[in-house]
């Protein structure tokens, strides 16, 4: 079941109370406007995830970097050891 988003009672009575809309349709249009709503509104639980993502991939990008100088500064280091040994 998803969340929702608006009241959708408080929004039936109000349209319905109206005279413009039935009841029936009211609720239709209320349901209607909910789910659109759901499609478009971030949750906490949404950001939430979003962050452990990007924590995730900024860890993995900083590991990737550090290992990557070690690799070349061992590189450098072991090239201008072999060219003092000979």
């Amino acid at each position: 079941m998803m969340a929702t988003m608006i009241d959708t009672h408080r929004l039936v009575k109000r349209l319905a109370g109206k005279g413009r809309f039935t009841e029936e349709e009211a609720a239709e249009f209320a349901d209607a406007l909910n789910e659109a709503l759901a499609d478009s509104i971030i949750t906490k639980s949404d950001l939430a995830a979003a962050v452990a993502e990007m924590k995730h991939y900024s860890v993995v990008t900083t590991l990737t970097i550090v290992l990557g100088i070690g690799i070349v500064q061992t590189g450098v280091i072991g090239g201008l050891l072999l060219k003092l040994i000979h």
